[in-house]
């Protein structure tokens, strides 16, 4: 019998389409499918998972959402290449390129070193294992590890790390005992300047936007205390300057804010409107506490990880960054406005000012 050349075309194409998994390739797939974030990767392993299973090139199209051709390219490169080619072991990062034993040695070198680039890390494996990979799969592989990819943490060299971890304790000790009539703040002043500041945002490749801004240099002198167990609290108070007479004000408020606490707790650095003979006097017969942080400690005030929450983007809205305030005035209600209705910041802030520090020890910083 003599076939249609389009009929013969047809038994290629459907050829092409026969995907039959062995085990061990079936169950990796699909381990890998449950995994896999990135779309294309998804729709790559999924492909082959739906053709094994018996769905044709119009039911697995339909139900991923692409078309007939991408279907059979990925069948027909699965079929030519073979599973180990086509997964790509390079580029997914995979567990099976190294061993146990070599992935507890790469957990070890980069709590040791500091690496700047995946590039730089799949360099540093394929010298000590002979082991490539593609940085795109490395970088998964290194988040299966526990790993991401952020910014450092400074910290004054002066800091003397032994200091801070006492610190934690004691902090972590009082925190423990702390009753209901006692209440635990941590102070600190902040700056901010009038005027407009860059900020990223999705623009049109090509394009600029443009935001306006001004040459004022006038500053908010902002003394304020949160809540240690509450981020959403808040006490500020603006004045022309911070001294010793703004620093009582603000103690006033605080005591005003708490009638029924036995004692109030106040974490502070030692500048010197804290430190000074004039509030130690004032804070002698209250029922105020001041405990001073270790030197060299900002990394020890959960107060300075609001100060940088505050000019960026926020459930929508930019309190500094890339908004133009024309008057003082503006900028200066903005600012005392958001110090003062934080409750829709709850869940970004009850994460980010949860009371865990960095310190430094000998090897570097350490969460506690």
């Amino acid at each position: 019998m003599r076939l249609h050349k389009g009929i013969v075309q047809q038994f290629i194409y459907f050829d092409f389409m026969l995907i039959e998994l062995d085990d061990t390739n079936r169950q990796r797939l699909r381990q890998l499918q449950k995994t896999e974030s990135a779309k294309r990767d998804y729709v790559k392993i999924t492909v082959i998972i739906m053709l094994d299973q018996g769905f044709d090139s119009d039911q697995t199209a339909l139900a991923l959402g692409i078309d007939h051709t991408t279907v059979y390219r990925y069948a027909q490169t699965y079929r030519s290449l073979g599973p180990q080619d086509y997964l790509g072991d390079a580029y997914q990062g995979w567990w099976g390129r190294l061993d146990s034993q070599q992935l507890g040695q790469l957990q070890a070198e980069l709590r040791r070193g500091f690496y700047t680039s995946a590039q730089a890390v799949a360099a540093w494996l394929e010298s000590t294992f002979s082991v490539q990979y593609h940085p795109q799969g490395l970088a998964k592989l290194l988040h299966r590890l526990g790993f991401s990819y952020k910014k450092t943490t400074l910290v004054a060299p002066q800091a003397d790390p032994l200091k801070q971890a006492e610190f934690v304790a004691q902090l972590d000790q009082q925190i423990g005992q702390l009753t209901e009539d006692e209440v635990v703040y941590f102070a600190h002043a902040v700056h901010p300047q009038h005027n407009t500041r860059p900020a990223y945002g999705w623009i049109e490749v090509g394009q600029q936007r443009s935001i306006a801004c001004n040459s004022s240099r006038y500053r908010l002198n902002i003394n304020a205390v949160l809540n240690a167990l509450n981020p959403v609290e808040v006490i500020a108070r603006q004045d022309a300057t911070i001294d010793s007479a703004s620093t009582i004000a603000l103690f006033e408020q605080i005591l005003a804010a708490n009638p029924t606490k036995r004692r109030v707790h106040i974490y502070c650095d030692s500048a010197r409107y804290y430190v000074s003979r004039q509030v130690a006097e004032w804070v002698a017969d209250k029922p105020i506490s001041l405990h001073f942080l270790p030197g060299y400690s900002p990394n020890l005030n959960p107060i300075e990880r609001l100060w940088k929450f505050m000019p960026v983007r926020r459930c929508g809205q930019k309190v500094i960054d890339s908004v133009y305030y024309p008057e003082f005035k503006f900028f200066q209600e903005r600012i005392m406005a958001f110090l003062g209705q934080l409750e829709p910041y709850r869940v970004q802030l009850e994460r980010l000012l949860v009371l865990r520090f960095a310190i430094v020890n000998k090897d570097g910083l350490v969460a506690v």
